[in-house]
């Protein structure tokens, strides 16, 4: 059983403590952490923070989009949220599995970071942290102790709710996982009936009716699915009506760099999709070739 405190607890400052005693640093890596108080959390009740994990390899608007989609319209209450940047050779085994196309643009974590950084793009309710060695799970045990009771609301891709052993894992831990069709619309339609291959791990789709209620203004735009996960947690699913609004991917960024064609006019889309897009139009963010034979070339 947890401690029985009363003081509110700041999020911030157990994220920034953890990382000090993890990384052995005054700041660890931690990004943001003179960005003001951020939230306290009540140790009256359960806290939904969101957990967004990737490699960002660059950050761009739909991963942005992503955050505001499930802090406005997910139907739950979020009191903050944690982005775990992943480290470099978890980038670069992803991307030895494009390699077959020639070399690939990595960018470093430190610049992953800054162009989340530098856009700013909620400071007093996030916090960007190096993904490493279970460091999310640190943090929940460290709030606990100080009697503050969590649970992870993590962003994912809608390709994950394919995978019953990830639906299982996040099952156990009573997490919620939230998706939406926002960048890319979904293998599954919670409209048409459920999934065969899900069916191990997930119940059946049900519209949430306070959701529905939080998202009145825009309603016949916005359906919000929500079912249990076997085990424990729940997925939550944003549909947006039409499908997706705007579709992009890291990927397709690093193919516009990639290109031989350099002026300006070839360069213009990246503008439209990366966060801090003219430092990377201009070469002022650092990004190297990887080739597969050592770290980087």
């Amino acid at each position: 059983m947890a401690p029985a405190y009363s003081k509110p607890v700041s999020f911030f400052d157990c994220i920034l403590e953890k990382c000090r005693e993890y990384w052995k640093q005054p700041n660890g890596q931690l990004k943001h952490q003179t960005a003001g108080p951020g939230p306290d959390l009540d140790p009256s009740v359960i806290h939904d923070i969101i957990l967004y994990r990737g490699t960002f390899n660059p950050p761009h608007e739909a991963h942005k989009a992503a955050f505001f989609v499930a802090k406005q319209h997910s139907g739950l209450e979020i009191s903050a949220a944690l982005l775990l940047a992943k480290r470099d050779d978890w980038v670069r085994d992803k991307l030895s599995r494009k390699l077959e196309d020639g070399p690939q643009i990595l960018f470093e974590k430190g610049a992953r970071f800054d162009l989340w950084e530098e856009h700013n793009i909620a400071d007093s309710w996030y916090r960007v942290v190096g993904d490493t060695d279970g460091i999310h799970w640190r943090i929940r045990k460290k709030l606990r102790k100080k009697g503050v009771r969590i649970r992870w609301v993590h962003i994912v891709g809608p390709e994950y709710l394919d995978e019953p052993n990830f639906m299982h894992e996040f099952g156990v831990y009573h997490e919620v996982l939230v998706c939406s069709n926002d960048s890319r619309q979904p293998f599954f339609d919670p409209d048409g009936g459920q999934p065969i291959k899900l069916e191990d791990a997930l119940g059946e789709w049900e519209l949430d009716v306070r959701a529905q209620s939080m998202n009145a203004s825009a309603a016949d735009d916005i359906k919000v699915w929500v079912t249990k996960m076997k085990g424990g947690g729940e997925a939550r699913y944003i549909q947006f009506a039409g499908g997706p609004r705007r579709e992009m991917s890291s990927t397709m960024i690093r193919k516009i760099l990639k290109a031989e064609d350099k002026d300006a006019a070839a360069r213009s889309p990246v503008k439209d999709m990366a966060l801090n897009a003219r430092k990377i139009a201009l070469g002022l963010v650092k990004w190297t070739w990887y080739t597969g034979e050592g770290d980087n070339s």
